[in-house]
């Protein structure tokens, strides 16, 4: 596993390394599972895969605080903040509580029309390709 690791790490092959992140936390290897999670991020982050290098870091991040490692890697990995603003992380809250646009646009005394376009600048802003993705993404790294 460690060759693998070496070899995407060496190619800055992103997927393989968020493939090899998952089969080291299978092997318990958390610690190694979040730091070759970060390395994707930062390899995501190359070639400008904002949806998937942000999905990277939460998935280093969260194993991070699972095992208290903090490598190099990892603390390069989760520097970046969600390009968010303030409404956006508030309307998907929103959505991430499960209500639906309609109800988010009733509650913030907004139109329909207005969330989606926020949901829409988000979508573009973080790279994600669906809303539930977004909600997920978000979910994942606790609105940071």
């Amino acid at each position: 596993m460690r060759g693998r690791f070496a070899a995407a790490l060496h190619c800055g092959d992103a997927a393989e390394l968020m493939a090899v992140s998952e089969a080291f936390e299978e092997m318990g290897d958390v610690v190694a599972a979040a730091d070759a999670a970060a390395h994707a991020a930062i390899a995501y982050r190359r070639v400008d895969a904002r949806g998937s290098a942000f999905g990277a870091s939460t998935r280093a991040t969260t194993l991070a605080e699972r095992c208290g490692a903090e490598t190099p890697a990892l603390r390069a990995a989760v520097t970046e903040r969600l390009p968010l603003s303030d409404r956006e992380r508030e309307i998907l809250m929103l959505l991430g509580d499960g209500l639906s646009s309609r109800a988010v646009a009733e509650r913030l005394h907004l139109s329909t029309r207005t969330v989606e376009n926020h949901v829409y600048r988000a979508m573009n802003k973080t790279g994600t390709a669906s809303r539930d993705e977004l909600v997920a993404l978000l979910s994942r790294r606790s609105m940071t």
